[in-house]
């Protein structure tokens, strides 16, 4: 709600996702090479990502393909994300009011999923 307060384009908003989405605009994958990497070289265009999406509820809200790429490329193994200067979220409790972008994340924050992360981690 608060996001329809500003005009902005859905077309654009959509092609700035889909950049998001699928490329590496800032060009950080080189000095990540490790697939495990991946989240912390995409961090800075997640929180990107993030924000933008809320011009864009329908993908939140009705695209589970495009909130599941999503997910597992950018918040497959980190849900809490910097998207400005000191302000976070939790995408666990931001994103719970949109069906596909919820089913995205509970995929992501299943036990068996947790479980290898904890292993991995620990």
């Amino acid at each position: 709600a608060f996001f329809r307060r500003f005009s902005f384009p859905r077309d654009v908003a959509r092609f700035v996702v889909g950049q998001l989405q699928a490329g590496d605009v800032y060009g950080t994958a080189k000095h990540y090479p490790l697939p495990q990497h991946r989240s912390h070289s995409l961090a800075a265009q997640a929180g990107l990502l993030y924000t933008i999406l809320f011009f864009t509820p329908e993908i939140l809200q009705e695209d589970a393909v495009a909130m599941r790429e999503i997910v597992n490329r950018h918040f497959g193994d980190s849900w809490v994300l910097a998207y400005a200067l000191g302000f976070t979220a939790d995408l666990l409790a931001m994103w719970a009011p949109y069906s596909a972008a919820k089913q995205a994340l509970a995929a992501a924050t299943s036990a068996s999923s947790v479980k290898q992360l904890q292993d991995h981690h620990l």
